[in-house]
């Protein structure tokens, strides 16, 4: 009974050695296949084949990729740009309101108070103002 050889598939062949196992069985059958050997490259060659998968990748899906982040980049400008523009809108109808009682206020710089001498004669904290500020509306308070 022969092993199957490489011999009518055009691969390079050795005898085989005689294989003694520990009962001292000793078997010698055909001869052994052996794996092709590589292709000799050059170094540009060598290089190239490393790198190509690699750029052929980057052509065949990197426009698409590049497309995909660039709308999700617009999509996101585009709302900021909608959120801070309400945002300034807001902020100019009010600021016409409010500029009437900030230029009414005193700021203490010892104490870190403001005084208002319209609301009751009272001193706050200036985060405190600050809410007070940009709340304001003209309708009357109770």
């Amino acid at each position: 009974m022969q092993v199957a050889c490489g011999l009518d598939r055009g691969l390079p062949v050795a005898d085989a050695e005689l294989a003694v196992d520990r009962r001292g069985r000793g078997r010698r059958r055909g001869r052994l296949a052996l794996p092709p050997e590589p292709p000799e490259l050059d170094g540009f060659a060598l290089v190239l084949a490393g790198v190509l998968p690699g750029l052929c990748f980057i052509a065949v899906f990197g426009p698409p990729i590049w497309l995909f982040l660039a709308a999700i980049d617009g999509a996101v400008l585009a709302v900021m740009g909608t959120v801070n523009r309400k945002d300034r809108r807001r902020i100019k109808a009010r600021g016409a309101l409010a500029h009437p009682l900030w230029s009414a206020a005193w700021y203490c710089h010892r104490r870190d108070v403001v005084w208002h001498p319209k609301e009751a004669q009272e001193v706050m904290s200036p985060g405190r103002f600050q809410h007070e500020l940009w709340s304001y509306d003209t309708a009357p308070r109770a």
